[in-house]
């Protein structure tokens, strides 16, 4: 019986593993001459990050399509200063903390705010992201009563606050060869 849980523990590891092993560097994930679009995916609930159309708040939806590109992202380093810039595929707008209301927002590009600023701290196969204006606040997925993504003092048991980069299968537009 101890090793049948023992069996099972370890598929558990496994499972949640799995995933994780999409997230490589941050740096691979940074286009030089293009955008590399990835998916922001929460380890809590298996959620992902997304801007929804007329919201100022950025969201999360465990539902939302990997083909979805309200979902896509891409990271822009900051010339000249530490960080980099998290931008909407669709929109081109970028995650932000200005508004210091608790949420993160995303609104139109202001390059020369320090709230639009970001870091993605690496640890083992996951990322944490915080904001480097206001150094406490990691993004966060920690209130389940909405679906707002929040920012909070960093907590290192949370899962809520763990993230991977899962790189945007893009379609090349090619037709399969007839056999």
């Amino acid at each position: 019986m101890l090793r049948f849980r023992y069996f099972l523990f370890a598929l558990a590891i496994l499972a949640i593993a799995a995933p994780l092993s999409l997230a490589l560097t941050v740096e691979e994930f940074v286009g030089e001459d293009s955008p590399l679009f990835v998916r922001v995916k929460g380890l809590y609930g298996d959620a992902c990050l997304y801007q929804q159309e007329g919201s100022r708040f950025l969201l999360y939806d465990a539902g939302l399509k990997a083909d979805d590109q309200r979902g896509h992202w891409y990271l822009e380093v900051i010339p000249d200063a530490p960080g980099y810039w998290i931008r909407n595929r669709v929109t081109g707008d970028a995650l932000n903390i200005e508004g210091r209301e608790g949420f993160v927002e995303v609104s139109s590009m202001e390059p020369t705010f320090l709230s639009f600023r970001w870091n993605l701290v690496l640890e083992g196969s996951f990322c944490r992201i915080h904001n480097l204006w206001q150094k406490t606040a990691y993004i966060s997925l920690e209130n389940s009563g909405t679906d707002k993504v929040q920012y909070d003092p960093l907590s290192q048991a949370w899962l809520s606050m763990k993230f991977i980069l899962i790189p945007v299968e893009e379609d090349d537009g090619s037709t399969p060869e007839e056999p």
